[in-house]
């Protein structure tokens, strides 16, 4: 997902860090802004509700795409 919103040039990214419990993660997904460095800065969070219609939907078939492969 990270990759796709570095190629979108989108501004924040999610930690790579999620482990995968059954059919959940082991948190909720949070964004963090990207720092001028590139890294995450986790004192800036968005939620995904933060997100523009046209994001969630990104967000939402990726996901889709994601789940569909595990099948």
């Amino acid at each position: 997902m990270n990759e796709l919103f570095n190629k979108l040039n989108f501004g924040y990214r999610f930690r790579d860090n999620f482990k995968n419990e059954g059919y959940g993660l082991s948190e909720q997904p949070v964004l963090f802004a990207l720092s001028t460095d590139g890294t995450l800065n986790e004192s800036e969070r968005r939620t995904l509700a933060d997100l523009s219609d046209g994001e969630k939907a990104i967000v939402s078939l990726t996901f889709a795409m994601l789940a569909s492969e595990d099948t």
